[in-house]
């Protein structure tokens, strides 16, 4: 039987698939390395998908043509769809997780499997929410791939998917960008939950027909100069 194991293109995800196609050898395991836009055109009539921490989307035609198909969201279900790492510190719910369902045509709707999920320590922020996360995904992965593979996986108990939280990408590009008539506890809190250093979508403000992106070291290093 084929597996088809589609991740992005990390570390983690490659640990993941190398040792569990050495683990369940007797499968063909094939590893596809994702983005949003990607479509690999692989036949996947007679396989089972495992999708890893992978921001592709897969068509309804495609998932009703697999054995069955299977994700892993780097979350808990109370945050599903993008970025619930920036979005659950946004709301203060300090909790990381790993949420395993079947897949269906809508983005993280699908029934529930298991669900890991552990609290976070009150000042940390996106980074660290991220990275217990994506230790869970291992974790919740490793677990329960004897029974996705034997096609006898059946849910723990029952959860639901938030239907509140759920969120797109364009929701993280609009709660990124501030605007003069914010609150100067909103500033803070957006720049707590969506300003990472290094990433491409920082929080950022416009002047007129410029846009000019947060500087932490810049505001601190202003704001102390001001008390003075």
């Amino acid at each position: 039987m084929n597996v088809d194991f589609f991740s992005s293109d990390t570390e983690l995800s490659r640990t993941c698939f190398v040792e569990a196609s050495k683990r369940f050898a007797a499968h063909c395991w094939r590893h596809h390395v994702m983005d949003e836009d990607k479509d690999d055109q692989v036949d996947l009539k007679n396989s089972i998908i495992i999708s890893f921490l992978n921001p592709y989307i897969f068509p309804a035609e495609v998932l009703e043509e697999a054995i069955a198909a299977y994700n892993i969201h780097p979350a808990p279900p109370a945050y599903p769809g993008r970025d619930p790492q920036h979005f659950s510190i946004y709301d203060g719910y300090l909790s990381a997780g790993a949420t395993l369902h079947r897949m269906d045509a809508s983005v993280d709707s699908g029934e529930i499997l298991d669900v890991l999920e552990r609290p976070l320590q009150p000042d940390d922020g996106p980074i660290e929410h991220d990275q217990l996360s994506r230790q869970l995904s291992k974790e919740i992965f490793e677990r329960n791939l004897e029974e996705i593979l034997d096609n006898t996986i059946a849910p723990r108990r029952k959860w639901n998917w938030s239907t509140q939280n759920k969120h797109r990408r364009s929701d993280f590009i609009r709660m990124s960008y501030i605007t003069t008539d914010l609150s100067d506890s909103e500033i803070e809190r957006r720049i707590r939950a969506f300003h990472v250093p290094g990433y491409r979508n920082k929080v950022h403000v416009k002047v007129g027909d410029r846009y000019f992106i947060y500087d932490p070291e810049f505001d601190a290093r202003m704001r102390k100069k001001k008390k003075i």
